[in-house]
């Protein structure tokens, strides 16, 4: 009788773990510089100082946005009234600013709690009468539109004060972009040595220290690198 022989996979070595590339979450990357190369060769002020800070300054809006809706989509549902609301929310604030005279601070603070309280309520028709998300914010877009419209007239509430535009239009100023660039470089550095010492403390496989510094080295780069770039300009966007 012959003896019975198991073969046994061959297992990536730790080297080839810590360095696999996983193409599918870097397409997004891949396509961004793709779009940016295209664009820097059909006009050379596309990269431009001054081009790169006005599209961080309108990306604003929409990062913030985003970040919201990761969580509803996530969930398996879908908001369609986010921009009607932020078109309401931002009517309300200036409204309050220009008619009513109220200060920068006030007025944040009761845009927020508006913003807040809207989604409350639209959460908990979701969560506890079982209505379609697609339905209520379908709804509350035609509502929210509907009341900005009413309320001002479909008319420019203008001219801010100095204070609340300030928010949407003011720049820091070359040192305090740089302690920001610092202070953001030494978070990224903490996070990345206490992700590191963590996988360590529970027995999983750490990369090397070389890999680590590496990483710290990249971010550090794209940090100030983002500061200079913005401070040749007129600063980073508030």
């Amino acid at each position: 009788m012959s003896a019975k022989t198991e073969t046994v996979p061959v297992q990536p070595s730790r080297v080839q773990n810590w360095f696999k590339f996983d193409a599918r979450a870097y397409t997004m990357i891949g396509a961004l510089i793709a779009i940016w190369v295209l664009f820097s060769l059909l006009h050379e002020r596309f990269l431009s100082p001054t081009n790169l800070s006005n599209l961080f300054l309108q990306m604003s809006v929409t990062a913030i946005l985003a970040i919201g809706m990761v969580l509803v989509i996530v969930a398996g549902h879908i908001d369609l009234s986010v921009g009607s609301l932020v078109g309401l929310v931002g009517g309300v604030a200036a409204m309050l600013n220009v008619w009513y005279d109220w200060p920068a601070i006030p007025v944040v603070i009761t845009a927020v709690a508006l913003g807040a309280i809207v989604g409350f309520i639209q959460g908990w028709i979701i969560a506890y009468k079982a209505v379609p998300a697609f339905i209520v914010t379908l709804g509350g877009m035609l509502i929210f539109r509907g009341a900005l419209f009413g309320t001002t007239g479909s008319v420019t509430v203008a001219p801010l004060s100095p204070g609340l535009k300030a928010i949407g239009q003011h720049y820091t100023s070359d040192i305090i972009g740089w302690i920001f660039g610092i202070v953001g470089l030494l978070i990224a550095a903490v996070l990345l040595l206490r992700k590191r010492s963590s996988r360590i403390r529970y027995g999983f496989d750490v990369e090397p220290l070389a890999v680590t510094l590496l990483r710290m080295g990249v971010t550090g780069a794209l940090i100030l690198g983002f500061v200079g770039v913005m401070n040749s300009y007129k600063g980073i966007p508030v």
